[in-house]
């Protein structure tokens, strides 16, 4: 029988309590060096290289003014140079952000002002660092608390918002990995992008576990098929999908070389059971991760966001912050050490979303994060996702604050008053459309162009549409429920015909 780390890890529990990602990743370099870390378009390491490079890299990176708690910007792409820049960057005490190239500049100049980038991590970086730098053993700089990364998720001021995260969190978060059932022998494919916390976690997980981890190809990230023979070709046995593209993929998946297929980011509808596990998973960027997960066993027009991972306490609570009765409906509220620190340089947002504890003052545990989630919680734990408090829905698996949305509309000259709205249509996609009151006639291209300039391009409405006046409360404030959806919602080419 193989020797697994993983194994190990399961019986080492106390290691993600006393280490980094970076010392978790030695370790199992210390036990797989000639062993695939990384493979992605550019090239693939072995974890004995992919020590070294970083090693390189950070010294890179200090020779450059790096100093502890500062922030690195990553901008190599989907790339094994990402993995990389990432060691690198936490080797020397730093945190990194990566900065996306789909993304409007002024959104990642944002980003870099934010956190008061100084240094960035390029390709031409990288390779100087590889002929000139010594790639001998270099400390950790920094403690477990230490900024690890800041993920952007959408904001409804129209800004991302920076979730901070820590190095204690991410080990907290890969500690986990037992309850969905990885292994060190696992080929891990990464589906999400490399600027949100679905890859973040799939990078610690597989570096902390010795698995080898694949970077999907940018090219072929929309194409099922081509994915799909992409996991045959590389024997992927894990991988994440949103529901859509887990949809599609169970539909051309003969042969499929899947162990596990993780599922999630909005919510699942209508799977059916496959030979590989199907594992429905309930995730946040400041919960560092996976919350809770629910193995799929059967077709259903909606699935329970399942079980909390064991490193997490919850609550459901009612508006006054305490604790309902099960099968009441009320919001989640997590506790925990992969709870993230918070948002940057958002101290009102902070204070409203991150509480003390009220139920449990246990080391760890001393803060709760308020998701803005409603849910139920059946006799045994189990909890159902039932809607959001707010205006943030999932759109292909990226969170949009409509009101953020709505913001950038109401900044382009002629409109007046503008509303956002996400519907769901038979094959279970949620497609995003813009309603808006104008005083003329709005040229819809160059409202596309206008919002393309300073929102990525998964928060511009597939459809948008010209109202006489928009339906409100009777306190005045937008009544997004009260919009239908669009009669053509069901017939993409129809809808893009009359609404884009």
């Amino acid at each position: 029988m193989q020797d697994l780390w993983s194994d190990t890890l399961l019986s080492q529990p106390e290691a993600f309590e006393r280490n980094t990602i970076v010392g978790l990743f030695r370790m199992a370099a210390a036990r797989y060096p000639e062993k695939t870390a990384v493979a992605a378009s550019d090239m693939r390491l072995s974890y004995a290289q992919l020590e070294r490079m970083s090693n390189q890299v950070a010294r890179a990176f200090v020779s450059e003014g790096a100093r502890e708690g500062g922030v690195i910007a990553i901008k190599t792409g989907r790339s094994a140079a990402t993995l990389v820049a990432a060691l690198a960057a936490w080797k020397a005490g730093c945190a990194y952000v990566f900065l996306e190239s789909a993304c409007p500049e002024s959104q990642n100049a944002f980003c870099m002002a934010q956190c008061h980038v100084r240094i960035q991590a390029t390709a031409q970086l990288i390779e100087a660092a590889r002929r000139e730098q010594d790639g001998g053993f270099f400390p950790e700089t920094g403690e477990r608390e230490r900024l690890a990364v800041v993920v952007y998720t959408s904001g409804s001021t129209g800004n991302p918002k920076g979730v901070c995260i820590t190095q204690a969190n991410l080990a907290a978060a890969a500690a986990n990995f037992g309850e969905i059932g990885f292994r060190s022998d696992d080929e891990y494919c990464c589906f999400a992008s490399l600027m949100f916390i679905a890859s973040v976690y799939d990078i610690a997980v597989s570096l902390s576990l010795g698995m080898t981890l694949h970077l999907i190809p940018k090219e072929i990230r929309r194409d099922i098929h081509a994915i799909a023979a992409y996991y045959r070709e590389r024997g992927i046995t894990v991988t994440f999908l949103p529901p859509h593209m887990a949809c599609k993929y169970i539909a051309c998946d003969e042969d499929s070389p899947l162990r596990i297929l993780l599922v999630g980011s909005e919510p699942v509808h209508n799977l059916r059971k496959r030979p590989y596990r199907i594992v429905d998973v309930y995730a946040s960027s400041e919960g560092c991760g996976i919350i809770s997960h629910c193995d799929v066993e059967d077709e259903r027009t909606a699935y329970p966001i399942g079980r909390t991972v064991k490193g997490l306490k919850y609550y459901v609570v009612d508006e006054n912050g305490s604790r309902v009765e099960r099968g009441t409906r009320g919001e989640l509220w997590i506790s925990g050490p992969q709870i993230c620190k918070g948002y940057l340089d958002l101290p009102e947002k902070n204070k409203k979303c991150f509480l003390a504890n009220p139920f449990d003052c246990a080391p760890g545990y001393e803060r709760v994060f308020r998701t803005g989630d409603l849910v139920t919680e059946a006799a045994d734990g189990t909890l159902s996702f039932c809607e959001r408090q707010d205006n943030l829905v999932k759109i292909r698996g990226y969170r949009v604050e409509l009101g953020g949305v709505e913001q950038k509309m109401l900044g382009y000259p002629g409109i007046t008053e503008a509303c956002c709205a996400a519907f769901v249509d038979q094959g279970g996609t949620r497609l995003l459309m813009g309603y808006y009151t104008a005083e003329r006639p709005v040229d819809h291209a160059a409202l596309r162009a206008y919002m393309a300039a300073c929102l990525p391009y998964y928060m511009i409405p597939i459809g948008l549409v010209r109202v006489e006046s928009l339906p409100h409360t009777a306190t005045g404030k937008l009544a997004r429920g009260r919009i239908a959806p669009p009669p053509e919602l069901n017939d993409r080419a129809l809808l893009a015909e009359k609404y884009y």
